[in-house]
């Protein structure tokens, strides 16, 4: 009897050392699991790092990918806008037009983005008006600025260019720009779609804009902004867009904007000064007959105030 209590008090023992035994390799399996676990995270959130440096689509191996192997980053907006036109002018009763704006903004690098718009249009507003309404586009007088020169079934790049944040308060534009994106500019005056369909409440008319009739063309510009409330930008331009003689006759123009509240309320401010030394043709001038005029300087000084005066009322 004794012996076998000796026997079962043996194999208790023995049995209770084998389960502590296997509790710690169940702890040790479970450590090494968590740590494994813990290493793959790591190596995921390294890879995630590598893949996304600077800005820039790279693969797996930290390889540079062409933007067009990825959508990384790339905004994408636009418009469409239907007009109808009328007049009684040699019954030329009405017309209508068609306009699509198609943007594409593409990061590059850390403090850089590309960026193109692109046009679509068919019709070409109002025909046979009164020599002073000949161009429906960039002629300041004409009776729809949301169409372009072309008119035609093919989509075309309107603007193309890069932009760059030099610093937290400077940046530059360089490629095919529209100057009256960044100069004349008012909140209540500057949007052909929602605003003035007209160019000459769109813009100030006696701005002789350099580029194409439209605006478009070869030329860069910087903007300063030492604190929130101030803004300096200067523009060069080419005087007609044609990407011929760039240097020759630019569009030059300066501008500073002032961002106040007087009585609380939202207002802009801006004061700016142009010059145009010449022009390649006659085609948009004044006066076409006037040959003097191909040589003749166009410069000035103007303003561009949009006031909040109530919270829905603007001037």
């Amino acid at each position: 009897m004794k012996k076998l209590a000796i026997l079962l008090l043996a194999v208790l023992f023995i049995f209770f050392i084998q389960e502590a035994q296997a509790d710690e390799v169940k702890k040790d399996v479970k450590k090494s699991d968590s740590a494994g676990e813990l290493e793959q995270l790591k190596a995921r959130v390294e890879n995630l790092e590598k893949a996304i440096k600077d800005g820039e689509v790279v693969d797996e191996l930290g390889h540079k990918l062409h933007s067009i192997h990825s959508v990384y980053g790339l905004k994408i907006s636009g418009g469409l806008t239907l007009t109808a036109q009328g007049t009684d002018y040699k019954n030329s009763r009405g017309a209508a037009a068609i306009s699509a704006d198609i943007v594409l903004e593409s990061p590059v690098g850390k403090d850089g983005r590309a960026v193109a718009v692109l046009d679509f249009q068919r019709g070409p507003g109002l025909q046979n008006l009164p020599l002073f309404f000949t161009s429906p586009n960039g002629n300041p007088t004409g009776p729809n600025n949301d169409i372009e020169s072309f008119n035609n079934d093919q989509l075309h790049v309107a603007q193309f260019y890069y932009e760059h944040n030099l610093s937290s308060s400077m940046v530059i534009s360089i490629g095919q720009l529209d100057p009256t994106a960044y100069f004349d500019t008012n909140n209540f005056a500057n949007n052909e779609r929602i605003h003035f369909l007209a160019n000459e409440f769109a813009n100030n008319p006696t701005i002789e804009f350099g580029g194409s009739q439209d605006f478009y063309g070869p030329g860069m510009r910087l903007t300063y902004s030492p604190v929130e409330q101030i803004g300096i930008t200067l523009g060069a331009f080419e005087g007609d867009g044609d990407y011929v003689d760039v240097f020759s006759n630019p569009f030059l123009m300066a501008e500073v904007d002032l961002k106040i509240k007087p009585f609380g309320r939202d207002g802009n401010y801006g004061l700016y000064y142009w010059s145009r030394q010449g022009r390649p043709d006659l085609t948009n001038v004044a006066n076409p007959n006037d040959a003097s005029l191909r040589k003749a300087a166009n410069n000035g000084a103007g303003l561009s105030l949009g006031q909040m005066i109530g919270d829905t009322v603007g001037i």
